[in-house]
């Protein structure tokens, strides 16, 4: 723990600029499905349908932290850029602190990169507003048909 002690004594935490990424909640559950289906250590890896992908997680089964509401860990004092304006949020920041601005384009996850509403039933999207209501109302997500 020195490392930790001697930056936050050079760095003190209330002087830290904290800062996160927050996606479409019907996006970001396509982007971890296509994802976990391809992992085999994954606790969710078998190769299940959206639909019972979203029920596993609503019902709270093997539910890892990077599929928990985002608001789970996003808290009032950080500054929120939104995935879908990524490049723009990333050269505020940059501007902000005067660092060079250097982008690297996000790859998909995905093996076929269709919009994510292509994957969608009106069951399935119902699911994703019910694990994801705090996420749709804090940051006021919609579900954009394509």
């Amino acid at each position: 723990m020195k490392i930790r002690t001697s930056v936050t004594a050079r760095f003190p935490p209330d002087e830290w600029y904290y800062f996160t990424i927050v996606r479409n909640p019907w996006d970001r559950a396509i982007s971890v499905w296509s994802a976990t289906g391809f992992r085999r250590k994954h606790p969710m890896s078998e190769k299940m349908g959206l639909e019972r992908f979203l029920m596993a997680l609503k019902a709270g089964k093997r539910r890892p932290l990077h599929v928990l509401p985002q608001t789970t860990w996003v808290r009032d004092f950080m500054h929120v850029i939104r995935f879908e304006n990524l490049e723009q949020g990333i050269r505020d920041l940059s501007s902000k602190f005067s660092i060079p601005f250097r982008f690297f384009p996000h790859r998909l996850n995905r093996k076929d990169p269709k919009h994510y509403s292509e994957y969608y039933t009106s069951a399935t999207r119902e699911l994703v507003s019910e694990i994801y209501a705090s996420d749709i109302e804090k940051w006021g997500y919609c579900f954009e048909q394509r």
